[in-house]
């Protein structure tokens, strides 16, 4: 008896709940209607006249004609400015989109405005192409008054105006864009300047830049290794000549095993310096343990040598 009490209290309380809630929708909604109908009569007062259009597409009072423009408030809500049917753009509100019931009309809008921003992107590339070009036109009026004569090359590399006839150097800017030093055709190198790789029409001729100075690096490369070589074996030689100034005797020895100059009798130490790189100490043939110089493993040629003092120095640690 108690339960089936408790169960009717709750039934009735829910039922009540439910009805305040309607209640209050009921109050929303009218309180909504009566601004609008507020907002509608100052209408009037201004335009001297009743006419009627709502936020519906039906024909009621306040019928939304078109959406005009689009805000994000700060509470990411989005409020569109509607022009009301039958009122001059005067009247035009801004109206929450969940206040609005014209789905087709706000899609129409996005898509309008869509295509603007798009019009409006393809004409602000068109004008930046346009600045470019009148730089370039600037800066070739400039140098035919240098030059004291009219000619005409361009960025291309087909015969127009500001013609590429070579590209001769490049560099890489702090955005990590790459320009190219151009060299124009019927121009003086005076008038080589840089140019945005973008801007440059000619991938034909940045390829063979590009080509030819791995090359060149791959020859600079070939010749400092040359180079360094020589200054190794010239230093060797100086060597020579001192010990041979010190023992009074012209000899020929180095650090071959083939009888040659400077030829390695035998390997008796070894050092690792703080580069990582091995040296060997070297006893030369023909000379005193005096002479005794430590080499770099690189420019002993004596593989035989080196192995059997690495294999002697294990034998005995172990």
């Amino acid at each position: 008896m108690r339960s089936a009490t408790s169960l009717l209290l709750l039934s009735n309380i829910l039922q009540d709940n439910t009805k305040d809630d309607k209640e209050k929708k009921k109050q929303t909604e009218k309180k909504k209607k009566d601004e609008v109908e507020e907002k509608k009569e100052e209408k009037n007062k201004d335009d001297g006249e009743e006419e009627s259009s709502d936020s519906s597409c039906d024909g009621s009072e306040y019928e939304v004609e078109a959406i005009v423009d689009a805000r994000t408030k700060r509470n990411a809500k989005t409020e569109y400015l509607v022009k009301w049917k039958g009122w001059s753009s005067h009247h035009n509100s801004w109206v929450d989109e969940e206040d609005i019931y014209c789905e087709n009309l706000i899609e129409d809008f996005l898509k309008n405005r869509k295509e603007d921003n798009t019009k409006d992107d393809k004409e602000k590339k068109k004008q930046t192409e346009k600045k470019k070009k009148d730089e370039v036109e600037e800066k070739k009026e400039e140098k035919n008054k240098d030059d004291g004569e009219e000619e005409s090359s361009d960025s291309s590399c087909d015969g127009s105006e500001y013609e590429v006839e070579a590209i001769v150097d490049a560099r890489t800017k702090r955005n990590a864009k790459t320009e190219y030093l151009v060299k124009w055709k019927g121009w003086s190198s005076h008038h080589n300047s840089w140019v945005d790789e973008e801007d440059i029409y000619c991938e034909n001729l940045i390829e063979d830049f590009l080509k030819n100075r791995k090359e060149d690096n791959t020859k600079d490369d070939k010749e400092k290794k040359k180079q360094t070589e020589k200054k190794k074996k010239d230093e060797v030689e100086e060597k020579k000549e001192e010990k041979n100034k010190d023992d009074g005797e012209e000899e020929s020895s180095d650090s071959s095993c083939d009888g040659s100059e400077y030829e390695v009798e035998a390997i008796v130490d070894a050092r690792t310096k703080r580069n990582a790189k091995t040296e060997y100490l070297v006893k030369w043939k023909g000379w005193s343990s005096h002479h005794n110089s430590w080499v770099d493993e690189e420019d002993i040629y004596c593989e035989n040598l080196i192995e059997d003092f690495l294999k002697n120095r294990k034998e005995a640690s172990s």
